[in-house]
């Protein structure tokens, strides 16, 4: 299904609010913002969050800027965590102690940085993938702000991004340009 961003807009409320302290200018606001939006409104979302700035500045206590279910995790385990209330939950729902009205589903979302999910995090990743769990992970790509503080993970990312960046010039035909 198409989305429609003006509409979406114009008459879903967000589900990621104004008053977090995310530096001006930030691209993780309006991203979290549309994704949360996508949600159909019946939906409730679970958000599994990674330690990093948009877990620090989204939930200074006692405030938060998510409406839904917000879980803070540590850096490497977020697709962990996510796996494993995405795991509780259904079971919940199996045993009947837990029940969906109709139309509303929940949806699980974890919320990451490259580091944290490829690097660190990939155990956690891989391993929520072949036990088949169903969760969206959105990645921000971060590796030039982490090798900006202190050159965090700046041999292994620049790397992986040389490839990828080499491996899309290849299929597309892009060298000639």
């Amino acid at each position: 299904m198409a989305y429609n961003l003006k509409e979406i807009m114009a008459t879903k409320p967000s589900r990621f609010t104004a008053g977090h302290r995310m530096c001006a200018g930030c691209g993780a606001p309006p991203v979290a913002r549309m994704i949360m939006r996508a949600l159909h409104e019946g939906d409730h979302a679970v958000v599994s969050n990674a330690t990093g700035c948009m877990e620090v500045s989204t939930c200074i206590y006692p405030y938060t800027a998510w409406t839904d279910s917000y879980i803070h995790t540590a850096f490497e385990c977020a697709s962990a965590t996510c796996s494993g209330v995405e795991a509780a939950y259904k079971s919940l729902v199996k045993q009947g102690k837990l029940v969906e009205k109709d139309g509303e589903k929940t949806k699980f979302i974890t919320f990451g940085g490259d580091g944290g999910t490829y690097d660190i995090g990939i155990q956690s990743l891989s391993g929520a993938m072949e036990r088949g769990h169903m969760f969206a992970t959105i990645t921000a790509h971060t590796w030039t702000l982490e090798f900006n503080v202190h050159l965090q993970h700046q041999n292994l990312q620049t790397q992986q991004h040389l490839q990828l960046e080499l491996l899309f010039l290849e299929r597309c035909n892009l060298e000639k340009i």
